[in-house]
């Protein structure tokens, strides 16, 4: 497992989502996956433009009675499962960009 830095710029794959009342659906080749609605807040963060560091601030800002410690270890354990997934990237531009 790919670790995950704080200047890790996380980005979305799937282009393809929507809102729902209890979160995000995401709509995926092999059939939509569902994200609860934290996880909808994380997945809209994810633009490869905000880094970890920037997204956990915001989290920490929607839920700020939320200890900041679960609050990261919960948000990193989404990220890892959505890349795992293949529907998002750790870090944008990728380390071996070239662009």
């Amino acid at each position: 497992m790919k670790r995950i830095a704080d200047h890790n710029r996380p980005k979305r794959i799937y282009t393809i989502w929507r809102r729902i009342p209890s979160g995000v659906e995401i709509l995926t080749p092999h059939g939509p996956v569902a994200l609860n609605e934290t996880g909808g807040l994380i997945w809209e963060m994810l633009d490869g433009l905000k880094s970890i560091t920037e997204i956990l601030a915001n989290l920490q800002a929607v839920f700020p009675d939320t200890d900041q410690t679960t609050l990261r270890s919960d948000a990193l354990e989404l990220l890892h499962s959505l890349t795992e997934q293949g529907l998002a990237v750790v870090s944008w531009p990728p380390d071996d960009w070239r662009g």
